[in-house]
Order: C-alpha cells, then structure tokens, then sequence
C-alpha cells in the first residue's frame, strides 16, 4: 500500500508559501521558508501520530521490542478500530505535543525592495557589456547606455509586476 503525505489546510488555497514563483519565493523572504519549514514538521508529526504504525504482534518488526512497551495502555501502543498498534517511529516526549500550524506569511515582503538592486545588476551587466564586448565610439557607447536604461526601467517594471501579481495570489502580500 502507497501512501502521500499531504498538508490539509483546507481553507487556503494554498499550503506552501515557497511556491509562488515556480517554487522560487522561499528566495526572496527567509519568512516564507520558516512557515514551510514549520508546517512540514507539523505535518510529519501527524502523519507519525496517527498513520505509521504496524500492530504490535506483527512480529519481524516488533520481535525485538521490550513487551512492556508494547503493552496495552503503554504510551507508546495507540488503539485503532480495536486493534493495538505501535509506531514504527515512536514520537519522543519533545515531539509529542501538538503544535498548531503556522501563520500564514502574508505582508512580510514588498517586491518594491528589488527595484534599485535589480537597476544596479542590469546597470553594471550592460556597463560591463558595452565597455567590453562590443567597440563603439564614445558617442554611440552613451547613446546605448540611454537606450538600454529606458529598456531597463521596463524590465524592472515587468519582473516587479509578475513578482506581485504572483505574491497576490497565495496572499502573501
């Protein structure tokens, strides 16, 4: 038997805050890597809590286990439809409080803050480019670098709108 361990969040559309941009947003904001981070513990807690145990008579697994452990009303066997189970990865006491989900990251970046990094990226590739790459005169070299800033300022614009229509979205800003 298969099984998938999924979030179940069910009122958010959705789950993850890193999956905006192709999976790319956990780049632009340590906050949206910490939610995912957390919401995967909680998830994995779960999951072990509640689904990945065997009975406790299954023996190959089981064999070598201290049989007060596996005792019913131990801590470690959990009751199933009548039937005595035991994890096969027992939760530690540190682990075993549930813990709720996290907030969900929503305002905690402005796209708006990769505007001027991404002028002086572009700026100092093109400079790079037309003082190496490619001979012009002085008054073509100026010229160019006007021409390139106006497509510049476009590209900013652009990749600035995608980043918030694609934050808008999962609500993150």
């Amino acid at each position: 038997m298969r099984r998938i361990v999924t979030t179940a969040r069910r009122a958010a559309v959705f789950d993850i805050a890193c999956g905006a941009l192709g999976g790319f947003s956990g780049f632009l904001q340590r906050d949206f890597r910490h939610h995912d981070f957390c919401l995967d513990g909680a998830i994995a807690r779960q999951f072990l809590r509640a689904h990945f145990h065997l009975p406790v008579d299954n023996g190959p697994v089981f064999s070598e286990v201290n049989p007060q452990l596996k005792a019913q009303g131990s801590k470690w066997t959990v009751s199933n439809a009548g039937q005595t189970t035991f994890p096969i990865i027992p939760l530690m006491d540190s682990v075993t409080l549930e813990e709720s989900r996290p907030p969900w990251p929503s305002g905690k970046y402005d796209p708006e803050k990769l505007r001027e990094p991404g002028r002086e990226r572009i700026d100092a590739v093109l400079d790079n480019i037309l003082r190496n790459s490619v001979e012009l005169g002085f008054f073509w070299r100026w010229a160019a670098k006007r021409v390139c800033k106006q497509v510049r300022n476009k590209v900013i614009d652009k990749i600035v709108d995608i980043i918030k229509a694609q934050l808008s979205v999962r609500k993150l800003i």
